[in-house]
């Protein structure tokens, strides 16, 4: 009862690290999930947290978590890494927690949506876009070795860090002008009938207004070849204004989560 399933398919796919807290009778009063950053081996993700409500005002969060960074801290962790992922209210939940430990906030305007395929690919508005990108968008085929090496160097310039198997995935998709890769999407196959673009990227000098709908639609046109129509295709989203372009163009989607991302020190 106290992990929910997507924890317990992550514990199953990849080695976790679990802290808890118990009563003298043996209930547990607090749980804290970590793994290994897939990026950076000196950082770990909070991947999930529970505390009852009843021992919310026990300062156990505090309690815990201090455990958990003297470990950290001696095994050379440098960097405890957050995303939540809710509802607006479970997520102002947690950020009074995390500000109280002195957790940054990195991110907090972004959203995870879910759309149906056949709903965008029946939509009148979006109908154009299939056959414009078909010209304009780029797939991982279409750009040479040179091209992603310099791509993955500008994104680590700009501290966006993909694990490296992203990086051998077939279904993202690309703009480029000239020789060099000026936006990109990354897409990975969830499951049967769902696509996730997990990572987004565009240039600051990027010369294309509508890159951000072409890279979607390009992958809305891979998710097709894919997934069955009535699958799903899912999108993090961290800027606003390709957030309330994508609201506009296809309404709110069936789900649409805010992310809040924070970091922590572990000081030496």
């Amino acid at each position: 009862d106290i992990f929910p399933p997507f924890i317990i398919k992550r514990m199953k796919e990849k080695e976790m690290f679990l802290f808890g807290g118990m009563e003298e009778d043996g209930k547990l009063n607090s749980v804290m999930v970590f793994s290994i950053s897939p990026v950076h081996n000196t950082e770990v993700l909070l991947e999930y947290m529970y505390i009852p409500k009843e021992y919310r005002d026990e300062n156990l969060f505090h309690e815990l978590l201090s455990f958990c960074c003297d470990r950290f801290k001696d095994a050379g962790i440098r960097m405890i890494n957050c995303k939540i992922c809710e509802e607006l209210m479970v997520s102002m939940e947690y950020f009074d927690m995390l500000r109280e430990e002195n957790f940054i906030p990195v991110s907090l305007n972004g959203h995870f949506v879910e759309y149906f395929i056949d709903e965008i690919k029946e939509n009148k508005k979006t109908q154009q876009m299939f056959t414009i990108v078909k010209s304009r968008i780029c797939s991982m085929d279409m750009v040479s070795p040179e091209m992603l090496r310099n791509l993955k160097k500008k994104m680590e310039q700009n501290y966006q860090y993909l694990p490296p198997e992203i990086w051998k995935m077939p279904h993202h998709r690309f703009y480029v002008e000239g020789e060099e890769i000026k936006a990109a999407f990354f897409m990975e196959q969830l499951s049967e009938d769902t696509m996730f673009i997990s990572h987004t990227y565009i240039s600051d000098d990027c010369g294309e207004r509508f890159v951000f709908p072409m890279l979607f639609f390009g992958c809305v046109a891979e998710a097709l070849q894919k997934i069955p129509s009535e699958g799903k295709i899912a999108l993090q989203i961290f800027q606003k204004q390709y957030y309330d372009a994508l609201v506009s163009l296809l309404g709110k989607g069936i789900t649409d989560y805010y992310v809040q991302e924070y970091v922590l020190p572990v000081k030496k």
